[in-house]
């Protein structure tokens, strides 16, 4: 689970992130699924399937820069979600918006 925080702690600060794991399936992986909600799932490395060489890597991680846009907008996203929300959160009355795509 520190795998998990310490990625949400530095795509919060906008540091460039790999994020890693070694399941068989993507869906299995929680740090697959923040990658997947943040629309960045491009930078998920899945080292079950396959070990990217270093050269590989740095070539991705060079990229992370032109996706800093999309990520800031959705945290912003899921921040002003989530202030607009989690008053809400235990009342069985409420209906959440789901995402779209």
């Amino acid at each position: 689970m520190l795998e998990l925080h310490f990625n949400r702690f530095l795509l919060r600060a906008g540091v460039p992130t790999l994020g890693f794991d070694s399941v068989k399936c993507n869906e299995a992986s929680k740090i697959y699924k923040l990658y997947r909600l943040l629309d960045i799932p491009q930078f998920f490395i899945n080292a079950y399937r396959e070990v990217p060489s270093r050269e590989q890597l740095e070539k991705l991680a060079e990229t992370f820069a032109d996706s800093r846009e999309v990520l800031s907008r959705r945290l912003e996203e899921l921040s002003a979600y989530t202030s607009r929300w989690a008053p809400h959160f235990f009342d069985p009355e409420v209906v959440f918006p789901r995402r779209r795509g």
